[in-house]
């Protein structure tokens, strides 16, 4: 859904901007042209979504960053927060309290803990497919001058790949062992 939705961004953009040797300049001024309006609509939302507080007032550096730039930095967030959440549920399905400072690795529902270990695998196979799918686009596309606005900027191969590293690294083998070890028994 996610790729099929970029496409067509992209598609509207491509009508938008029709390809001339001057295409690029085209999109600066459309940009210069509509700049204020369109940060006074993500003020508007950001200070919806706040209730009335409004936390993004230094949006220029944003703002220069490129577009596939942006959108991987919200991806990598998007996949810390989920990571979290998915692994907490799986930890907690398959760890028991005997008191206060001990934990011990068993499954206190052998069920519920395979459910919660399936569904952080598919999670995490979901999320891999995607992530490479994104850096596989963003690895054709990195010194293009579409998507670099500035000489300093650089698409976040690194950091994505950090998130990346994290993502493929979550004690996924931990789980898996501990989903064998305990539930087996």
């Amino acid at each position: 859904v996610l790729y099929n939705n970029l496409i067509a961004v992209e598609d509207n953009l491509k009508k938008v901007f029709k390809k001339y040797d001057n295409n690029n300049r085209e999109r600066i001024h459309w940009w210069e042209r509509r700049e204020g309006a369109i940060w006074d609509a993500v003020r508007v939302a950001i200070k919806k979504i706040d209730n009335g507080r409004i936390t993004c007032t230094k949006y220029t550096e944003f703002e220069n960053l490129p577009q596939y730039e942006r959108f991987l930095i919200e991806f990598a967030l998007q996949i810390n927060k989920e990571q979290t959440i998915y692994r907490n549920s799986l930890l907690n399905a398959c760890t028991i309290s005997n008191n206060l400072f001990l934990e011990t690795k068993k499954c206190n529902n052998e069920t519920l803990c395979k459910t919660e270990y399936e569904k952080y695998k598919l999670w995490v196979q979901r999320t891999m497919s995607i992530f490479n799918m994104f850096t596989n686009k963003l690895r054709t596309v990195q010194n293009d001058k579409k998507f670099i606005k500035k000489p300093y900027n650089k698409i976040l191969i690194d950091p994505v790949a950090l998130a990346y590293k994290d993502l493929s690294q979550t004690d996924l083998k931990t789980c898996l062992n501990l989903y064998d070890e305990a539930c087996t028994k």
